[in-house]
């Protein structure tokens, strides 16, 4: 093969791969946008003052164990471990930041933070569907590994927010 070949065949794999990596960015910018969009949407509905906390990656867990304190207890609970609201919004953060610059146990991060958001997203599922606190444990952990059913949890409660159904002080009182 001549150097002609090889630099024509180098070229045409790189931008194959820079195709293939703006396609996938494209695909996850959109994946993105429609579960910062939701939250946004029923952070602002339930008046929560800082809605737009929604639209930073990772502080949208934040925002939402802040906005969801429903019983104003200043822990969340994963797995029957308290966890300040504070730390376990921010642990998502946490979680994927220290996977890269942690070796072996830096892999578990995420792996923990995954299992809070879970958490934390099935305290907002409970009080949305104004269910039983816990009930949605299992939901809340399935969306926080599965994109899709994020998405379509985060939509479904959207609507219910713009129609006023999601009263946090309501749920409080009743449960």
């Amino acid at each position: 093969m001549s150097d002609e070949s090889l630099y024509a065949a180098a070229g045409i794999g790189i931008l194959g791969a820079l195709i293939f990596l703006i396609i996938v960015g494209i695909i996850v910018l959109a994946l993105y946008v429609l579960t910062a969009y939701p939250m946004f949407q029923i952070l602002k509905a339930v008046d929560y003052d800082y809605a737009w906390l929604a639209w930073i990656p990772f502080c949208q867990y934040f925002a939402i164990a802040m906005a969801f304190n429903y019983k104003n207890e200043p822990n969340i609970q994963a797995f029957g471990i308290p966890l300040p609201r504070p730390v376990a919004g921010f642990a998502t953060l946490i979680g994927s930041v220290a996977s890269g610059f942690i070796p072996f146990i830096g892999k578990v991060f995420p792996i923990l933070a995954l299992l809070i958001s879970g958490c934390i997203l099935g305290e907002m599922y409970d009080v949305c569907e104004d269910s039983e606190p816990g009930k949605n444990l299992g939901m809340g952990i399935v969306s926080s590994l599965i994109w899709f059913v994020q998405i379509y949890m985060l939509f479904k409660f959207m609507g219910r927010a713009k129609r006023g159904e999601i009263n946090i002080k309501a749920y409080a009182a009743n449960h």
